[in-house]
């Protein structure tokens, strides 16, 4: 290096202090924190993993396994929200076994009535803070989690002709259209 570009250097530094030895950071605090930020973007990936399973759910919940073309038509209309809704039935605050009764009981009336559709409306589920992070983590609600079990049960085919979820009009995701076949 020439020596008028050192001299220009050292002039630089004249006004340079160095650093207190206290605010100097460890490699092991940086290690620390590394591992704490991946360990906390795990945790998301998680949460987002069985978000995306749960979405997953929902369009198996949507498809129907009879193809014929009346059932298509009315699975297009239920998800539009263009049939009529004969019977609302909410299930909020039911216990699990409480809420499939009721489900049971309620297609069965319906279907002796001749009403053909019926709007079950079940919720989202609750947001609850969990007590060891400060990450928030999606509980979905049992209820809107068995509706298609319930639905699929033999005993109950020759009730049921489709069901799907409800149009956002009529609750979204928390909601589910159940159409009957006609009475014998």
């Amino acid at each position: 290096m020439p020596r008028k570009n050192k001299d220009l250097f050292e002039s630089t530094l004249d006004d340079v202090v160095p650093l207190k030895k206290s605010k100097n950071v460890k490699i092991e605090e940086l290690k620390k924190l590394y591992k704490k930020k991946l360990i906390e973007s795990k945790k998301v990936k998680i949460e987002l993993k069985e978000i995306s399973e749960r979405k997953k759910q929902n369009i198996k919940i949507d498809k129907y396994n009879e193809t014929t073309n009346q059932n298509v038509n009315i699975l297009k209309k239920l998800k539009k929200g263009k049939i009529k809704i004969d019977k609302k039935v909410d299930l909020h605050g039911y216990t699990l076994k409480e809420a499939e009764e009721k489900f049971y009981d309620e297609i069965n009336k319906s279907y002796l009535e001749d009403k053909r559709c019926i709007l079950f409306i079940t919720g989202m589920g609750l947001r609850r803070a969990d007590t060891t992070s400060s990450n928030k983590k999606l509980f979905y609600g049992k209820i809107r989690s068995n509706i298609q079990n319930w639905a699929e049960k033999p005993e109950h085919k020759n009730k049921i002709l489709s069901y799907s979820r409800a149009h956002i009009s009529h609750g979204g995701e928390g909601s589910f259209y159940v159409y009957l076949r006609k009475k014998k």
